[in-house]
């Protein structure tokens, strides 16, 4: 079970914040072997992404060839630390052999984050990807975007106006605290394809809850929210 901690923004020229545009994949980065037990990445506008582990090899044409990495810390060019990843174990030959399909940042997170995982966001405001596990994700006091995987997840959004994306096959999700009637800039919303939203049904879950059912398995559950404040072809959905 990996935990994301975000601490400050990860952005890229649009203020798009997540931690696969940490290192884009058209352009180099470097990378040295500190120790046994630490890697340094470093991106062409010197971010940097360090992985601590166990019994790192290094080979001169297999590149990080053994050793198991164990946590990883981003940092941005001055130095302050953006992001930090813990509590997962991959293989370091496996997570290298990656790098030559995809960027750095995905690499790592295609392997690290498998299920069950932790994302927490900073109050900036973050974008998050769940997993194809039972993920949690908590968002922070600024406007986040939780976008829901496959696996029955848990996302809070924290204070602001929040966006929770959801996509066919996500599962059976719990949003645990979706503001349905905070008013403009406050009010969460949530990104469906149309066609779900057409063929869902609403109803009371429990004493408070409502259930919106897509079909196929595909549901969100809204804890605290009344069925009498969703519509789904109000504006609370954005297609």
């Amino acid at each position: 079970m990996a935990k994301a901690t975000f601490f400050d923004n990860i952005a890229d020229d649009s203020g798009f914040r997540h931690l696969t545009v940490f290192f884009n994949s058209s352009e180099p980065f470097t990378f040295e072997v500190v120790s046994t037990t630490k890697v340094v990445f470093t991106s062409n506008d010197d971010f940097t992404m360090v992985l601590d582990g166990t019994d790192f090899g290094f080979d001169a044409e297999l590149g990080l060839n053994s050793g198991k990495i164990t946590s990883a810390t981003l940092f941005n060019a001055e130095g302050d630390k953006l992001a930090s990843v813990t509590d997962f174990k991959i293989s370091a030959a496996i997570f290298h052999n990656q790098l030559d399909e995809t960027d750095t940042t995905s690499a790592f997170m295609n392997l690290a984050f498998k299920g069950k995982d932790v994302h927490r966001a900073s109050n900036l405001g973050d974008t998050m990807f769940a997993g194809k596990g039972n993920d949690r994700m908590i968002g922070g006091d600024g406007v986040d975007s939780l976008f829901s995987g496959r696996g029955r997840d848990k996302l809070s959004g924290g204070d602001g106006g929040d966006l929770f994306y959801y996509r066919k096959g996500d599962g059976r999700d719990v949003i645990l605290d979706f503001d349905a009637v905070g008013g403009f800039g406050e009010q969460d919303l949530v990104s469906v394809d149309n066609d779900m939203v057409r063929g869902a049904t609403i109803r009371k879950s429990g004493k408070s809850d409502t259930l919106v059912d897509f079909g196929g398995g595909d549901s969100i559950l809204f804890k605290g929210v009344r069925p009498g404040q969703i519509d789904k072809f109000d504006d609370m959905f954005d297609f």
